[in-house]
């Protein structure tokens, strides 16, 4: 959480985050869902196994 924390603090107000996870999203979902982070969260499943998660401010 705290990658995500530092994330948030510098990212600028029209930047966004980009992060792809190789693994069932239902692991990292819950970090992305903090309510500290006043983003929008969009999720992207490219395949089976490989997972795009990206925040914009």
């Amino acid at each position: 959480m705290a990658t995500l924390d530092g994330v948030h603090r510098v990212l600028n107000p029209d930047g966004v985050f980009i992060s792809i996870a190789f693994g069932q999203p239902h692991f990292r979902r819950p970090l992305f869902m903090d309510p500290k982070l006043t983003c929008s969260l969009e999720i992207t499943l490219l395949a089976m196994d490989s997972i795009i998660f990206s925040i914009q401010r």
